[in-house]
Order: structure tokens, then C-alpha cells, then sequence
């Protein structure tokens, strides 16, 4: 039922706001401004209504999942495509031109060639977080670019980490996965793993031939 405030005329509600007369001469012209006073009057009412009628924000179910430039197959953009993930990556060892996002860098030296004038990230962006030390502590040393992608991962805010490297990192995905509190999987020994990961997380079905498909060259 409505307010009694609307059940009143109309033609009252437009009196009480000093609408009282046309001030425009011709049929048409007296036509149009009758319905500018129609749409004031109703948009006022949907503002009475509006508080009543917010929905509560869709749960976001998106996952964010960093690629390392060799981890890169065809079956992530239709993942991607779906809206069920969103792929990042930083270019330390090269630039990968299907990956659009940039994720957040940890440590960018001169050595970065990769890393041109024109990035827009800020210098202050571009260190490394806490949990560096304890990355190239678990990684060893000599893999200083490996854990710059995990811990751009870890900056990223993402999800799963995916990785071409089985000896460094994935044998090791136990211990970054608590440290990073994200999940890592070999692009290839562990898709279907990711796959099955992502389905789910998303609460929704992925295509059988997307999980089946071959890795292609």
C-alpha cells in the first residue's frame, strides 16, 4: 500500500511544490512539461522507496590467479572468458602479451630489462613484503627470480599460483602455500587439480573439454 503522502492527487502533490499553472504556450510544448512534472513526481517516489529496494552486494567468486610467463596455456583464457578467474603476472623475465593484468611487484632492479620507463607502478610498490626472506629461505638463494613471482603472488592478494618449475617450487608447495596462504599447481601435473580447484571455489561448472584438453605448444 502506498504512503499516504502519494495517495493524495497528484495534481495537490504538484500544487504543494508550486506547480500550479504551464508556462509554456501549444499543445505540444503544455504536453511535454506535464510529463517533466510526472517524472519529478515519480522520481521522488523511487527515492521514498530506495532504501527498501538495495540488494546486498554479490558475493565475488573470482579467483585471482598468478601465471608465471611458462605456466601460460590456451585453457586459462577460457576459464578467464568465463569469469571464473582473473590471471596476473609481472614481467621480471619477460613479457607475456596474452596476460593483460599487471599483478604487484616485489623487487624490481636494473637487471628487470623486462620492466620498461613506461610501467605505471609506482617506485614505492616495487619492494619486497615481508615474507621475501622466508620465500628465498625455503626456495634457496639461487632462485631470487622464483620468489619475486611468488611474492608478487602474495602482494596480488592471489589465490592459486601457477608455475612451470616442478623442482623449486612445486616440490616445495606445502610449505609456500602456508607461508603465502595461497595454492600452487605445476601447470601440467597438477591441472586437473587446478581445474577442479577452481569449480569448486566458483560454486559452478567448467566445461569437461577445458580440463581434458591437451596442453598445446
Amino acid at each position: 500500500m502506498e504512503p499516504a503522502k502519494w495517495r493524495r492527487s497528484k495534481f495537490g502533490y504538484l500544487h504543494t511544490h508550486s506547480l500550479r499553472r504551464f508556462t509554456l504556450r501549444s499543445r505540444r510544448k503544455v504536453g511535454e512539461q506535464c510529463k517533466l512534472f510526472a517524472l519529478v513526481h515519480n522520481v521522488q517516489k523511487l527515492q521514498a522507496i530506495a532504501p527498501r529496494c538495495i540488494l546486498p552486494p554479490k558475493k565475488e567468486t573470482m579467483l585471482k590467479v598468478y601465471c608465471e610467463r611458462g605456466a601460460y596455456r590456451e585453457d586459462l583464457s577460457v576459464l578467464e572468458r568465463s569469469g571464473l578467474i582473473k590471471i596476473v603476472h609481472y614481467p621480471y623475465e619477460g613479457h607475456n602479451k596474452k596476460i593483460k593484468t599487471r599483478a604487484t611487484p616485489s623487487v624490481v632492479t636494473v637487471d628487470s630489462t623486462w620492466v620498461t620507463c613506461d610501467d605505471s607502478t609506482s617506485i614505492g610498490e616495487m619492494s619486497a613484503s615481508d615474507k621475501f626472506s622466508e620465500i628465498l629461505s625455503i626456495i634457496g638463494s639461487a632462485n631470487e627470480f622464483d620468489a619475486r613471482h611468488l611474492d608478487s603472488a602474495y602482494k596480488s592478494g592471489c589465490d592459486c599460483f601457477l608455475t612451470p618449475d616442478k623442482q623449486d617450487i612445486s616440490s616445495k608447495s606445502e610449505n609456500l602455500g602456508k607461508l603465502l596462504s595461497l595454492r600452487i599447481f605445476h601447470s601440467t601435473h597438477n591441472w586437473q587439480d587446478f581445474v577442479t580447484y577452481v569449480q569448486e571455489r566458483a560454486q559452478q561448472s567448467v566445461p569437461v573439454d577445458v580440463a581434458a584438453s591437451p596442453r598445446r605448444p
